[in-house]
């Protein structure tokens, strides 16, 4: 997702980043996910992993994140109903 500093948006989200910015019900970034694994028919968790390990590596830090592994900080963490579930 394109970043920036949100100055078309912030009168309707000064304080939501932009991933987390609800349409339809859903943030953002859960339908560009939504999209993604439509469009390469792929099982959501093989799609978490080219997000979150392959990300890792190309920034040369799968050895902090990346994978669910003790002593690594999520890459990727949904938050529902205020309870969050860390996802990779």
């Amino acid at each position: 997702m394109a970043g920036g500093r949100g100055t078309r948006i912030s009168s309707v989200a000064f304080d939501i980043p932009k991933p987390m910015i609800r349409i339809e019900g859903k943030p953002v970034l859960e339908h560009e996910i939504e999209c993604l694994r439509r469009a390469f028919d792929v099982p959501m968790q093989e799609l978490l992993t080219w997000a979150c390990l392959n990300g890792a590596r190309f920034l040369g830090l799968q050895d902090r994140i990346g994978t669910l592994e003790p002593g690594k900080k999520p890459g990727v963490v949904r938050i529902l109903n205020n309870k969050s579930t860390r996802l990779c």
